[in-house]
């Protein structure tokens, strides 16, 4: 029996590739308009580039144990976005910090749910209790999970910035499903990444449901899904066993 289910944030409740590349897009801007001759467009490239290195590295060091409360978001995006300017010319400091400024302003702006989202949480309210397991920083996370109004929609919201151990450790799973009062067999997990949100749950001994929108490819090897699904509906049916 399902009493919980436990939902990754970032690109399974909220689109934040969208949400990225726009917020990425109006920082570009303000730093063409910093330095004229900068192109806005290479600068995203350079950024998408540079972010992507920096945040595997994050992950490495989470899989080998660090624990997520030494990231720091706002260090994380500023590093970033340094290297990103520097590799296009730019190495003010005065303009780094002012497109630093604009990409966080954007980045809370800019909180895109995907179109399901609020009609699936709505729909399993009544029956089952609702948490968020995120990989996120303590600063943004917490930040963007208030602005989004789910710390009073879940019953409770963990994030790795503020726990320690990240995904794919089953703590963190373990933590929230203690906060919800509920045995880990009788949870299941949501997300989209096999290797930090269906590891961690079946490591946690907990059902793992794998949320493939783009419709990847399934792993042949390593910790398989319970559930794959390409739409969060789909959960609901899995919560009244139609599935």
């Amino acid at each position: 029996m399902i009493r919980a289910v436990i939902f990754d944030l970032d690109n399974t409740l909220v689109d934040d590739y969208e949400s990225s590349r726009l917020a990425i897009a109006r920082a570009c801007e303000t730093a063409a308009e910093l330095s004229p001759g900068l192109s806005a467009a290479e600068l995203g490239e350079a950024y998408w580039t540079v972010s992507l290195e920096v945040w595997n590295g994050v992950e490495a060091r989470i899989r080998a144990g660090e624990s997520m409360a030494a990231i720091n978001g706002a260090e994380f995006r500023r590093e970033c976005w340094s290297k990103a300017l520097a590799a296009c010319g730019v190495t003010e400091a005065a303009v780094a910090e002012a497109v630093v400024e604009s990409y966080a302003h954007w980045r809370d702006e800019l909180l895109p749910l995907f179109p399901e989202t609020e009609e699936t949480l709505e729909a399993l309210r009544s029956s089952v209790k609702l948490a968020i397991v995120t990989n996120g920083t303590a600063d943004t996370h917490r930040r963007k999970l208030r602005r989004l109004g789910f710390e009073e929609l879940f019953d409770c919201c963990v994030v790795a910035g503020e726990f320690g151990p990240g995904k794919p450790d089953p703590a963190i799973f373990l933590h929230a499903a203690a906060l919800l009062g509920v045995r880990p067999e009788e949870c299941l997990v949501v997300g989209d990444n096999v290797e930090a949100d269906v590891a961690g749950a079946k490591a946690a001994g907990m059902g793992a449901v794998w949320f493939n929108r783009e419709g990847l490819p399934r792993p042949t090897e390593g910790v398989q899904p319970d559930h794959e699904i390409k739409g969060l509906r789909e959960v609901v049916g899995l919560v009244r066993g139609e599935a």
